[in-house]
């Protein structure tokens, strides 16, 4: 990345006004699309952040395989709550019956495999009631190390340079728990797997809220459109990972 980098953000800038021109289903949409889309865009960047930082020291990697199980279990529960958002507020109201056959063939598609992701009885269900945000109340962990030999060694790590502790202990019941979850032979393999459950639905999901937003966008126009141009200076940059200045609605365009 040379000095003299620049980058563009394109802010869609819309009033009040105009945006409460929407009916309350349409305007709960919105809103409730937009907080989706942003969490799950959060954690797909700790995930990356995570993965594309990985250590050489073997102490090192440890901390970094317990530090990625866990975004990705998080990042699991985020995508799946973002489904229950889609089928509540879209596939199972009014509104969405009434939007869906005005939307894109991209975004149809979208809507399609967003439909047959994240039933009950789906891995990213599992994985969100087991270990996303519950704490992993809802199965026991202890028996998960009883396939350890006696002297097997177990660490808890102290003073590291990315994290003050990491009970890596604890991981290991937790990492073979996953595993049992996910049907894998290896914490790799579940991570793998787990990766691929997400990112198909990530990517639907992301391109069905744009689909949504062209049509709803349509019914509150005009919109202004204005391009930011960023200095690579006043971009944060961590192990590669960008995170471009907060543009706020309604700041004055250079």
């Amino acid at each position: 990345m040379t000095e003299d980098t620049k980058f563009t953000l394109h802010e869609v800038a819309f009033s009040k006004e105009q945006i409460m021109q929407l009916t309350k289903p349409e305007l709960e949409l919105m809103l409730r699309l937009g907080l989706a889309v942003n969490e799950l865009l959060l954690f797909q960047r700790i995930v990356g952040l995570i993965t594309n930082s990985r250590p050489g020291a073997d102490a090192a990697q440890d901390m970094w395989l317990a530090q990625l199980i866990t975004a990705l279990m998080c990042t699991t529960g985020k995508v799946f709550e973002a489904l229950e958002v889609f089928r509540k507020h879209f596939l199972g109201a009014p509104l969405g019956r009434e939007l869906r056959p005005k939307l894109s063939q991209e975004t149809q598609a979208a809507v399609e495999v967003l439909r047959a992701l994240g039933g009950r009885d789906s891995l990213l269900a599992n994985i969100r009631n087991l270990y996303s945000f519950h704490f992993h109340n809802d199965e026991d962990l202890s028996p998960c190390l009883d396939h350890l030999a006696g002297d097997a060694q177990l660490s808890v790590y102290y003073g590291l340079c990315d994290a003050n502790t990491v009970h890596h202990f604890a991981v290991e019941s937790l990492v073979t728990s996953f595993m049992r979850t996910t049907e894998a032979r290896s914490g790799e393999e579940a991570i793998v797997r787990v990766v691929n459950e997400i990112q198909p639905a990530t990517q639907a999901f992301h391109r069905f809220v744009m689909g949504v937003e062209e049509r709803l966008f349509q019914k509150i126009g005009p919109l202004r459109i204005n391009s930011h141009s960023i200095d690579a200076a006043d971009v944060g940059v961590i192990e590669q990972q960008r995170f471009p200045t907060l543009i706020r609605p309604g700041e004055p365009v250079a």
